[in-house]
């Protein structure tokens, strides 16, 4: 059996800075208009009240792309109000089987360089629409 490799934010953290996801994610954002692009959306809400917690699960392929990935964001205030991290990671998976690569245990990491970079690329192409941000929609509460 092979030892799935987890990855985690302090790892990334020191490898993977706000330069270098630059091209990658101007990249990303002008896939959706090529139609080889698939994204999903999905939010579940685990908590005793919906404003207590949620967790989005959110997937994105590239047809050709040897890769796949699949991300499980949580977000709860319990975490807010003790100042703990949130979780979650991102599965990076085969194209071809769907065998799983690795885990990157990034605890928002990545996802905030990429909010962070839609405030500086340019304007995506007509056809892309962004999965709605937890951070805007986060920071009335």
């Amino acid at each position: 059996m092979t030892v799935l490799p987890v990855i985690s934010a302090d790892t990334l953290r020191a490898c993977v800075g706000f330069q270098d996801l630059i091209e990658p994610m101007a990249h990303v954002f002008q896939e959706p208009s090529s139609g080889r692009a698939d994204a999903k959306f999905l939010a579940i809400f685990p908590a005793e009240r919906p404003e207590l917690g949620d967790v989005y699960i959110k997937t994105g392929s590239v047809r050709g792309f040897p890769i796949f990935v699949v991300k499980i964001s949580p977000w709860f205030a319990a975490n807010v109000a003790s100042g703990n991290t949130q979780g979650g990671f991102i599965a990076v998976l085969e194209a071809q089987t769907g065998h799983t690569l690795a885990i990157l245990a990034e605890d928002h990491y990545l996802s905030d360089i990429a909010e962070r970079l839609r405030s500086v690329l340019p304007v995506p192409p007509s056809g892309w629409k962004p999965i709605s941000s937890r951070s805007s929609a986060r920071a009335t509460r």
